[in-house]
C-alpha cells in the first residue's frame, strides 16, 4: 500500500516500489471537510487537487486507487489535540500525530487487514535491519529534506511494515524521475502550511474547532507586575516576540503560558534559556529503555542543529534532557527527538524547562498536577520534599501517587506549606515536607523561612512559586 497524498514526494515513492517488484495500489486519506480548514463550500480546495493528482499518478502506473475517510479520526487524534494543546499553553505537532496515530496507526492496520506486507510513503527517511533482526531508523541522505524528527514514535513492529523509497535519494533526483515518466505533480510546490490551518492562523483554527473563545487576561513580567491584557493565551507561544503590542525599552519574549491564572509572562531574550528539560510519552525505537545515561544528541524543534546533551530515563516512557550548552524557547507540546550519529533512538513530548528556580531551592522532587516529573530525577537521586502545583480538590491522590513514586507513604508527609496561594479559590501551590521536619507553617508575607534539609536556601520568595514556570506537565 502506497500512502499518496498528491506531492511528488508519494508518487516517485509508488513508482520506485513499483520498479522494486511490489503490487501496489494507492490510497489517499480523506481527513477534513473544508469547513473545517476554513475554507467555503465551493471553494476549489488544494486537498480536492490532491486526491486528483494522486489518483491521475496511480492510474498511470496502472495501479488501483482508493481514498479512505479518516475525518472522524483525524479531528479526534490531530485537530482535537492541536486545539487543547493551545488551550493548555502547549504548542503541538499536528503532523508528528497525523503520523502517530492516522498514517502508521490506521491506515497501517487497514493495509494489513487488505493482505498488504508494507505500507510505503514519500517520507526521507530510511529503514534499515541490524544483525540481530532488529529494526533502525536513520536519517535521510537528504539533510535537507530529512524527515525523521516527525517519525520518533514508531515501533519495532511498524518498522518492520514500512517502506521509505526516498531515504536514499536528494529532492532534485525525485523530481528528475517524476518528470522522467510525465507524473502531473513533478514540478508542484512542496506543503509547508499545516494542512488544516492553510492561512497559518493557528488561534483562529482553535476557535473555529472548540466554538470557544480564548478570554483576555494580564501580561506579567517573570517577576508578576502586570505588563498589559493579552488576547488569549492560545494567541502565544514560547519565544514569541511579535504581536505583543507591550512597549519596553528592551525588546520582550513570551517566557511562559500560566493557564490556571491566564497569563502571558514576558521576560527578555536571555531568560528564554534553559539547559534541561523533562519529557513524557518516550518511545524508544529499539524497544528496550535505557538503563544509564545516554551521551547523544536531540533536536527540540523540526529544523533545530542536533544539540549535544545527556539523556536519562526516569521511567518507562520519561526521560531528562541535560544540553551542554544553553538552548532558547524549550517549548511545551513540542517533540524532542534523539540521535546517535545518523541513527534516532527515540524521541518524547516536552513537559516544561527543569524549573531551575525550584532546583537552586533544594527541591528534590518536583510533581505538577497528576504526573510525576522528577522520580528518580539525576539531579534528585534521595527525594525528601515534594512540590506540587494542584487543585486543591484532587490534591489527596496526587500526594498518595507522588509518595509511591519516591518510595513513601503518606503519613511520611504530614505537613503542608500553602505558598504564593492563586488568586484562583480553587488553586493552591503546596509543599509537602516529611514528618521529621518541624515547624512547618504558612507562609506569610513576601519571605518566609520554610523547613527545608540542612544545605539549601531558607529565605524563600513567594514569587518563586507561582505557577508560571513550576507546572511542567499539563494534561
Amino acid at each position: 500500500m502506497i500512502a499518496m497524498s498528491g506531492g511528488v514526494d508519494s508518487s516517485v515513492a509508488a513508482y520506485l516500489m513499483q520498479q522494486a517488484g511490489y503490487d501496489c495500489m494507492g490510497v489517499t486519506m480523506k481527513l477534513y471537510e473544508n469547513e473545517d480548514a476554513g475554507v467555503p463550500r465551493g471553494h476549489t480546495c488544494c486537498t480536492l487537487d490532491d486526491v486528483e493528482d494522486a489518483r491521475r499518478v496511480a492510474y498511470a502506473l496502472g495501479m488501483p486507487y482508493y481514498v479512505f475517510n479518516y475525518k472522524d479520526a483525524f479531528r479526534e487524534q490531530v485537530m482535537a489535540r492541536f486545539a487543547a494543546a493551545y488551550q493548555h499553553g502547549a504548542t503541538p505537532n499536528p503532523c508528528l500525530d497525523c503520523n502517530r496515530y492516522l498514517k502508521f496507526g490506521l491506515l497501517e492496520t487497514r493495509a494489513r487487514a487488505l493482505g498488504c506486507d508494507v505500507l510505503a510513503t514519500g517520507h526521507y527517511a530510511r529503514v534499515e535491519q541490524l544483525p540481530d533482526g532488529r529494526y533502525t531508523l536513520k536519517k535521510a541522505v537528504d539533510t535537507t529534506k530529512d524527515q525523521s524528527y516527525v517519525l520518533a514514535w514508531l515501533t519495532q513492529e511498524q518498522l518492520a511494515h514500512t517502506r521509505f523509497p526516498l531515504g536514499g535519494l536528494h529532492k532534485t533526483e525525485a523530481r528528475e524521475i517524476a518528470e522522467a515518466h510525465g507524473f502531473c505533480n513533478a514540478h508542484k510546490h512542496d506543503s509547508q502550511d499545516i494542512c488544516f490551518v492553510p492561512d497559518g492562523d493557528y488561534a483562529a483554527a482553535v476557535e473555529r474547532l472548540t466554538g470557544a473563545h480564548s478570554e483576555p487576561g494580564r501580561f506579567v513580567d517573570t517577576q508578576g507586575k502586570v505588563l498589559g491584557t493579552h488576547r488569549g493565551i492560545i494567541h502565544y507561544t514560547i519565544g514569541q516576540r511579535r504581536g505583543l503590542g507591550i512597549a519596553a525599552e528592551t525588546p520582550l519574549y513570551v517566557c511562559g503560558i500560566d493557564v490556571p491564572r491566564n497569563e502571558v509572562v514576558l521576560g527578555r531574550n536571555d531568560e528564554l534559556f534553559s539547559t534541561e528539560l523533562d519529557a513524557g510519552g518516550c518511545n524508544w525505537i529499539s524497544g528496550d529503555v535505557p538503563d544509564a545515561p545516554l551521551h547523544v544528541t536531540a533536536r527540540i524543534r523540526y529544523r533545530q542543529p542536533e544539540q549535544p546533551c545527556t539523556v536519562t530515563a526516569t521511567g518507562p516512557d520519561t526521560v531528562h534532557v541535560s544540553f551542554e550548552t544553553p538552548q532558547r524557547a524549550i517549548t511545551r507540546g513540542q517533540a524532542v527527538v534523539f540521535y546517535d550519529g545518523d541513527t534516532v533512538l527515540g524521541g518524547g513530548t516536552i513537559a516544561q524547562p527543569l524549573c531551575r528556580y525550584a532546583a537552586d531551592l533544594g527541591f528534590e522532587v518536583v510533581v505538577a498536577d497528576d504526573r510525576p516529573s522528577f522520580a528518580n530525577h539525576p539531579r534528585f537521586p534521595e527525594a525528601k520534599q515534594i512540590f506540587l502545583s494542584v487543585n486543591y480538590r484532587s490534591r489527596a491522590g496526587i500526594v498518595e501517587t507522588a509518595g509511591k513514586l519516591i518510595g513513601q507513604n503518606r503519613e511520611r508527609f504530614p505537613k503542608q506549606i500553602v505558598a504564593g496561594q492563586s488568586t484562583s479559590d480553587e488553586r493552591q501551590d503546596v509543599c509537602f515536607v516529611p514528618e521529621a521536619t518541624q515547624g512547618a507553617r504558612r507562609m506569610q508575607g513576601e519571605k518566609s523561612t520554610l523547613p527545608i534539609p540542612t544545605g539549601t536556601a531558607s529565605g524563600i520568595s513567594t514569587a518563586a512559586f507561582g505557577t508560571s514556570w513550576l507546572p511542567l506537565s499539563t494534561d
